[in-house]
């Protein structure tokens, strides 16, 4: 799974299945016999990685010091999820598997956001589906190479505007 979340990080959604294979060290057929398809693989790839993430929040935090140390670890994942989701988009059993793919994030962000409502950090109004959004667009500005001071600034403005919309009133 790692050598095909690299391969697809590195070379887009339309790499080489070959590559994949080689780069795990496996041939093309014991790749296929685990994986039907690229999109079998790729969703596979994206679920093992929203697993990590929900592995790594602490319900503890203050919720918008947890979103960012969240964001910041899935930036490389939200970069690959949309260039996967582009092409898996076009066609309709893609729409539903990147729909399962969002429920399955909406369920792990569910405790966090429910922490946060019960501390007065959130409005009761916010959903988890809501916090998978704002996690995609705070990570829309920053991107692979930047700086730690160029994440945290632009992770910084990025989620005080998002942030406006979330608070309580």
């Amino acid at each position: 799974m790692s050598a095909a979340a690299s391969c697809f990080r590195e070379h887009g959604y339309g790499v080489n299945l070959e590559v994949i294979a080689k780069r795990a060290g496996v041939g093309r057929a014991t790749m296929q016999r685990n994986f039907a398809d690229r999109e079998t693989l790729a969703l596979a790839v994206l679920s093992q990685e929203a697993e990590i993430l929900k592995n790594n929040l602490d319900l503890s935090r203050p919720f918008y010091e947890s979103l960012k140390v969240a964001v910041i670890q899935a930036m490389p994942t939200l970069a690959m999820y949309q260039h996967i989701a582009a092409e898996l988009s076009r066609a309709e059993t893609g729409r539903t598997a990147l729909a399962r793919l969002g429920d399955e994030v909406s369920a792990f962000l569910t405790p966090l956001v429910s922490a946060a409502k019960s501390r007065g950090e959130v409005s009761e109004t916010i959903s988890a589906h809501d916090f998978a959004i704002y996690m995609q667009m705070a990570a829309s500005v920053l991107h692979v190479g930047m700086s730690d001071e160029e994440i945290d600034t632009n992770l910084d403005v990025a989620m005080r505007i998002l942030t406006l919309g979330t608070q309580p009133r």
